[in-house]
């Protein structure tokens, strides 16, 4: 099986795994244990990544039920996911010979994962993980999918999101909720006073200065009908693109959200 990993530390105890295609999934140490968030979509040997960087026990977490973050679940014994994402199982394997036809790659084991529901456990809000002077605490991120769940490192104060924010935020899937419930979720993670997140297409640690910019982006749908937005990867992918910088300092790049285009059926769903 190929090993198509790049790893980044983030933090002594934080490193960020990030596979050929672009999906990342994030690996917490402790003293005693270790935890994955995310499972990306399958390809490579993730296990044995996982290992070469520590034999701890190891805890796994789906941050929401895409298959781009369930697609390697097939490799482990238990994973945690919130079951308002359960059903999402299905619609991942109705749409992935589409998805595997335009990326070109074989997602067989994604299906595999997808199979495996007795694997999961549901992870609720406040759900708490002691991985020995480390803990991380399940925060419920609705928004991008009903089910979306972060994960708080209380010490740090880092917040690892998933797909539940992020400068190019997508809200356009069938399953996607409205930019109102996006905005609370935003407004929830102020709250809370983190000092950065890091999201699950990205190798960085995005400073806590940039929840502002994100929440100014969130209502910009209020304001405008944005521009016409196709996804390459599957047909449900349609939206509208609406903009707040092309290039921003703290980002590195654009600040967008993409939302439902009005009135458009999904075909095949149900």
């Amino acid at each position: 099986m190929e090993q198509e990993f790049t790893v980044t530390r983030l933090r002594p105890h934080i490193y960020q795994l990030q596979n050929s295609v672009g999906n990342c999934a994030t690996l917490v140490l402790g003293r005693e244990k270790a935890l994955l968030f995310d499972t990306m979509t399958g390809l490579g040997d993730l296990k044995a990544q996982v290992r070469e960087l520590t034999d701890l026990p190891l805890t796994v977490v789906n941050s929401h039920g895409h298959f781009d973050h369930v697609g390697g679940n097939w490799q482990f014994e238990c994973v945690y996911l919130s079951r308002i994402d359960w059903p999402l199982m299905d619609e991942n394997a109705y749409y992935l010979p589409e998805i595997q036809r335009n990326m070109q790659r074989d997602l067989s084991h994604a299906r595999e994962s997808f199979a495996k529901r007795d694997i999961l456990t549901h992870l609720s809000e406040g759900m708490v993980f002691d991985l020995g002077g480390v803990t991380l605490e399940a925060v419920s991120l609705p928004g991008h999918t009903a089910g979306s769940m972060g994960l708080l490192l209380r010490e740090d104060r880092i917040l690892l999101v998933g797909d539940a924010i992020s400068p190019e935020m997508c809200l356009f899937f069938p399953e996607s909720l409205e930019p109102e419930d996006y905005i609370r979720t935003l407004h929830k993670i102020m709250d809370m006073e983190i000092t950065g997140f890091i999201q699950g297409h990205f190798t960085r640690l995005f400073p806590a200065r940039v929840l502002p910019k994100l929440l100014e982006c969130a209502h910009l749908p209020q304001r405008g009908k944005g521009m016409a937005y196709v996804n390459s990867l599957v047909r449900v992918g349609k939206g509208r693109v609406h903009v707040l910088s092309v290039r921003d300092e703290d980002v590195g790049g654009i600040i967008c959200i993409i939302t439902k285009e009005p009135g458009y059926v999904a075909e095949g769903l149900g």
